[in-house]
């Protein structure tokens, strides 16, 4: 790895590494290739096919993630090992609510459970509801949704609910709020949708008894 190399170049690479950090963190795309491809020939004119620099290039997928510089981070995924550093720049991107960014992540990836369940959470904290949409999308069974949509129907995130209302069990959820809020004004969103739900279901039915006494 880096230790491997002679001085000169190591230093080369600690101080174009350095600068591959710096050009993510302000979005220059173009620096941040110019710097990709030095490494990747000084690595090359010493006999060393791996990258060994990944360190330098997974803080610059974080920084570029939590500036929202989604070019950047498309650039770097091809060059970095996401699943070591998955977790440190998806938060960054949830954070920052730079769902696109986030996207790109997840769709190269797939987060630990729990890591997973932690942005779920993270996102209805922040009321995040475009980075949520991207979490949902890339559903994982056993995430804990309910609780997610607990937590927005009590703060009115109406969104939230909608997004999450599909991938939980709004009526298990229902019954928390009731439970544990005594405001009976708590709620009232995902209450309207799930009295929508039942009433759409009855007239369904009555639809389908009158076609069958039709025929």
């Amino acid at each position: 790895m880096i230790s491997q190399l002679p001085h000169t170049q190591n230093i080369a690479l600690q101080n174009f590494g350095q600068r591959q950090i710096a050009a993510a963190e302000i979005g220059d795309l173009q620096s941040l290739k110019n710097n990709h491809e030095f490494m990747r020939t000084v690595l090359h004119e010493c006999g060393l096919q791996q990258h060994p620099s990944q360190a330098f290039s997974q803080q610059a997928l974080t920084q570029a993630c939590k500036g929202g510089h989604t070019s950047c981070v498309a650039f770097l995924i091809e060059y970095t090992n996401i699943a070591y550093s998955e977790y440190v720049a998806v938060r960054a991107a949830v954070k920052g609510n730079h769902f696109d960014c986030l996207k790109l992540l997840m769709d190269h990836t797939t987060l630990p459970l729990n890591m997973y369940q932690f942005c779920i959470n993270e996102t209805v904290h922040y009321n995040q509801p475009q980075c949520l949409q991207v979490l949902v999308d890339h559903f994982q069974d056993g995430a804990d949704y309910n609780m997610a949509l607990v937590t927005s129907a009590v703060r009115d995130q109406y969104e939230c609910v909608d997004i999450l209302y599909s991938v939980g069990d709004p009526k298990d959820a229902w019954m928390r709020i009731e439970n544990y809020h005594d405001d009976e004004d708590v709620g009232l969103y995902l209450a309207a949708k799930l009295q929508q739900e039942r009433l759409t279901a009855e007239v369904a039915v009555g639809s389908s008894v009158v076609s069958t006494k039709k025929m």
